[in-house]
């Protein structure tokens, strides 16, 4: 017995081209099936991880006088984040940083060449302040010593920028404890 006779079919029942068809027909079932399927699944959340706060010890130099004044325990530094849900757009206002003390508000400090211009020396700016803030910020913990706030890395070390709705001042991580 033949597998195609002379009039093309197969097996002298079915014709070849109807095969095909019914055969592409068979395999398009299951790929729209598990193609529903892959595409309806509802997606695998991930609970985030706990904030944390970490209190930071950060030097603020050579601000100007009037910036300077400004910056006072309890001032916040605020994100805020809008999205839409269920039709009402919704603001949401979250604190990220909160100064907890100042503990040093002094002239700022520079190096200027003394007597004959051949040595160096410390001097204090007659205007412009360097402060020492001691900051709480909400952070997430990455391993087991590894702080980020806003996807940004906590390290001594590090530029920390802190703004308000009145100023903005970046300054250098100097100490780090967890809370």
């Amino acid at each position: 017995m033949k597998i195609i006779d002379e009039k093309g079919r197969l097996f002298g029942k079915i014709n070849v081209i109807d095969f095909l068809v019914i055969l592409f027909l068979f395999c398009l079932v299951p790929m729209f099936y598990f193609g529903y399927k892959i595409f309806t699944k509802e997606p695998i959340v991930i609970p985030p991880e706990p904030e944390k706060e970490a209190i930071l010890r950060i030097k603020y130099t050579n601000l100007l006088p009037d910036i300077a004044a400004t910056v006072k325990v309890g001032d916040e530094q605020v994100e805020v984040s809008e999205e839409v849900i269920e039709g009402k757009k919704v603001v949401r206002r979250e604190v990220v940083a909160k100064i907890e003390k100042i503990i040093s508000n002094e002239p700022a400090e520079y190096i200027t060449l003394w007597g004959d211009m051949t040595k160096w020396a410390f001097a204090k700016h007659p205007k412009n302040r360097d402060l020492i803030l001691e900051i709480k910020v909400l952070c997430e913990q990455r391993g087991d010593d590894l702080f980020f706030s806003r996807n940004v890395p906590l390290k001594i070390g590090l530029r920390f920028n802190f703004s308000t709705s009145l100023y903005s001042i970046s300054g250098t991580i100097i100490g780090m404890r967890k809370e």
